[in-house]
């Protein structure tokens, strides 16, 4: 029987076919996935933190790998010591090396046959922030400027090691040693005062200091974060920045505060003993009967800030028959605010003729 032309190309073609699936087929080594690299946590990182690289080399087959860096895209690649691992069959890739201690440098992983993308790494500085934190409730509802602290009155040195500038959040290393190192306004010398362990939060504190507990001493402080190799990480120490610590008195509080009300206005009045540290008056209100109690720690309360002899002041801002809270402060140049302000009320009365 004579086959058709027809038959007889469907079947040259599906022989065709065959051969051709047998050339294309994935061999045993894998077939290989585009180039790429993805570095984690990657610039989120303090350098020497171990992070994970994976990616894929773009070609196929096992092969010995490795990281080159540079310093800029025009610059020559050179290779990390020690940093050689080796593919999967299909080209794939994933181990663990410590970030860079460099910022702004590119790295990519090499073969003999093939490179990744570059990866630019923006490392993270380490950091430790030294404030003086009170203790609570506070002596004074306007809070100390910093690096103050008040004669007798409890505090505690803290540490935060998680917040960067402009607010960037930074690892945590928790457990990680902290020392607190101590020099007087007389010396270069930094002896060490105290140890502690950085929390889950980032964050470490040293006392308290005050009547009690640990002197109270004036001076610069500033603590060293110890060297940290838990989980292969390769972080060496670092020092912060120092706090210098003044240990002041607060300003005596004005008495015998007085208010004369009249429709149009408020008149203030109170008594002031002598005190040389006074710089100023400050004066604080709210208006209206259920209006939260005044205090200088909110700007927009504050309506008069006067200079340190004044012993009245007249309030015009003022409508009949509305109730007004005040709070008088004494406040020295450094902005330590009287740990008792003067409180008082009043209500304006009727306008006459109406």
């Amino acid at each position: 029987m004579k086959r058709s032309t027809g038959s007889a190309l469907t079947a040259w073609l599906g022989a065709l076919g065959v051969v051709l699936a047998l050339f294309l087929a994935p061999s045993s080594s894998g077939v290989a996935a585009r180039s790429s690299l993805t570095v984690v946590p990657g610039s989120g990182a303090y350098g020497g933190q171990q992070v994970t690289w994976s990616g894929s080399i773009g070609v196929g087959g096992v092969q010995q790998i490795h990281l080159q860096r540079r310093g800029s895209p025009t610059s020559d690649w050179a290779d990390v010591r020690d940093s050689t691992f080796t593919t999967e069959p299909d080209g794939s890739f994933s181990f663990v090396f410590p970030a860079p201690a460099m910022n702004g440098v590119h790295f990519r992983v090499v073969s003999d046959a093939g490179a990744t993308p570059a990866y630019l790494f923006k490392t993270q500085h380490q950091d430790a922030d030294l404030t003086i934190s009170e203790a609570t409730p506070r002596p004074s509802d306007v809070a100390l400027p910093r690096g103050f602290a008040v004669t007798g009155e409890r505090y505690r040195i803290a540490v935060d090691t998680k917040r960067g500038a402009a607010g960037i959040l930074k690892p945590i290393l928790g457990g990680r040693e902290i020392t607190l190192l101590f020099h007087g306004s007389g010396t270069d010398e930094w002896t060490e005062v105290d140890s502690a362990r950085i929390g889950l939060d980032g964050l470490a504190s040293f006392g308290p200091y005050g009547p009690g507990d640990s002197p109270q001493v004036p001076g610069f402080y500033r603590v060293v974060l110890g060297e940290w190799t838990q989980d292969g990480d390769q972080i060496g120490w670092f020092p912060s920045l120092p706090l210098y610590l003044r240990v002041v008195d607060r300003p005596r509080p004005v008495t015998n505060l007085a208010a004369a009300p009249e429709s149009h206005r408020v008149v203030l009045t109170w008594t002031l003993s002598a005190d040389p540290r006074r710089a100023n008056i400050v004066i604080a209100r709210r208006a209206g009967l259920l209006a939260p109690q005044p205090t200088a720690a909110e700007p927009s309360a504050i309506v008069a800030t006067l200079p340190a002899s004044t012993d009245r002041y007249t309030d015009l801002d003022i409508v009949a028959r509305k109730t007004y809270n005040y709070a008088v402060y004494s406040v020295t140049a450094d902005g330590i605010y009287t740990a008792a302000e003067a409180r008082i009320e009043t209500t304006t009365p009727l306008q006459r003729g109406r």
